[in-house]
């Protein structure tokens, strides 16, 4: 019998390998292995703050091991969702359940999609056009932005970037100024 056919599951990391005991003998191409053998397989992260971009380890999958979009996409859906014995309520868009979503700017699975919205229980909790805590720059990308920070002088010590006292960003990259040149 395989391992999958008792309804056992496995959630497995994208692409973390080698770097603490219980990875030590993982790989990449985990998810995919196990997918296609059967086993309701999860992506999991035990990193804070990285559980937020399960979506794009999700796409990994496809990378390494061709899994396709339905495939990476259940791996941080419907999979969990029957992992933990809560499918009947969330883990896909079926009439009934919990409308718990997240719509992104682009496909899901693609390196330049940004979440715009997530709902839960049908209640709009983030909006992308209306975060009052929208930390990036929003610049004209002909400008330059001011990226000195308080306290450079403190600090200047401990920088690698010794004599560098000005930093701003262009549309082509970051400058760098020396003290006087």
């Amino acid at each position: 019998a395989a391992f999958g056919d008792d309804g056992a599951g496995a959630s497995v990391f994208s692409d973390w390998w080698s770097y603490k005991f219980e990875v030590y003998y993982s790989t990449a191409y985990n998810a995919a292995i196990l997918t296609e053998n059967g086993v309701n397989t999860s992506i999991n992260s035990d990193i804070p703050g990285e559980q937020r971009d399960l979506y794009l380890q999700a796409a990994k999958t496809q990378r390494y091991g061709d899994l396709s979009d339905t495939q990476a996409l259940k791996l941080i859906t419907i999979n969990p969702a029957r992992q933990l014995g809560i499918a009947d309520r969330v883990g896909s868009i079926e009439e009934g359940k919990d409308a718990d979503l997240a719509i992104f700017s682009e496909h899901p699975l693609s390196v330049y999609t940004r979440p715009q919205r997530t709902y839960v229980d049908g209640v709009m909790r983030f909006d992308h056009e209306q975060d009052p805590d929208d930390m990036r720059l929003r610049v004209d990308p002909e400008g330059t932005v001011e990226l000195s920070r308080d306290g450079y002088d403190r600090d200047r010590r401990r920088s690698c970037l010794k004599g560098v006292t000005y930093l701003r960003a262009t549309r082509n990259g970051v400058i760098l100024e020396n003290a006087g040149r």
